[in-house]
């Protein structure tokens, strides 16, 4: 998997974000996943773009969520995070994965889990406000509220809602998951456009599918995830670009609320948990 990150700072970019490494990579799920990440924790956001179909586990989901024989057949490659949360299915130019990684000492920490996601949807809503076209710009929302479909977000993240994550006319767009310790906190994004749900269909082991229809009510196709009615997504390095743009200066003092959302919900989780995505 090629990992290079620039020579410099783009020069587009607002001066801040030079404080952000900038990792750009494309190849396997896996290798990313399974990438580490450096010690001292330093800034950086890490954006991996897959050359096929894949499906990532969460940290605790069992093997056998998937038909891990059929999507070996079908050439669909199978890994996991080091995050909690359901499964996600990626596209190549369908699905943006970015990581976000901060030191303990950024002004960007918050020890609460649940609104320590907030500064990050709020990237998220701001970079698809600018990139969708007026009508669903408008609906774009970051949900601060208590998770919402935790028995379906445990299958399939898409299929739950959790603080921070975003959405367009109430339909989740980006979804989001922490993994935290000593020294850092590594926020992993995911962002689709339109929803794999034939993907997940075709491979989610019987049981987890019936888990998660009946936790839903609703055929995993059907599911009020991605933008099915857009005309024309914007090219994942649009996208991409305006995420790195909207980046927080991360600053290294000591922690403090993020601006937006003002206001939000405790999740309830332990401070260093592993957070559903």
């Amino acid at each position: 998997m090629a990992a290079t990150p620039p020579a410099a700072a783009e020069p587009h970019f607002p001066p801040h974000v030079q404080s952000w490494q900038i990792v750009r990579s494309a190849g396997p799920a896996g290798a990313f996943h399974h990438r580490a990440v450096p010690d001292p924790v330093e800034p950086a956001a890490w954006i991996h773009q897959v050359r096929a179909p894949a499906l990532v586990l969460g940290s605790a989901q069992p093997d056998g969520v998937i038909d891990a024989v059929a999507a070996a057949d079908d050439g669909v490659e199978v890994t996991r995070r080091r995050s909690g949360g359901g499964l996600v299915a990626l596209v190549p130019g369908n699905d943006c994965w970015i990581d976000l990684i901060i030191p303990r000492r950024s002004d960007l920490w918050v020890d609460d889990v649940g609104r320590a996601f907030h500064w990050v949807g709020s990237v998220w809503a701001d970079a698809l406000a600018a990139v969708l076209p007026p009508d669903l710009a408008a609906g774009v929302a970051v949900y601060t509220g208590p998770p919402l479909g935790r028995e379906a977000g445990r299958v399939v993240c898409f299929a739950g809602l959790g603080p921070g994550e975003v959405t367009v006319a109430g339909r989740k767009v980006v979804g989001l998951s922490l993994r935290r310790w000593r020294d850092g906190a590594r926020f992993q994004c995911a962002m689709t456009w339109r929803w794999s749900g034939d993907l997940l269909a075709r491979y989610l082991a019987p049981e987890a599918l019936a888990t998660l229809e009946a936790a839903t009510r609703c055929d995993v196709t059907r599911l009020p995830a991605g933008l099915p009615d857009l005309h024309r997504a914007p090219d994942p390095t649009e996208m991409i670009d305006a995420v790195l743009m909207r980046l927080p200066d991360p600053g290294p003092g000591p922690a403090q609320a993020p601006a937006r959302p003002r206001a939000g919900v405790s999740s309830g989780f332990p401070a260093d948990d592993l957070r559903v995505m």
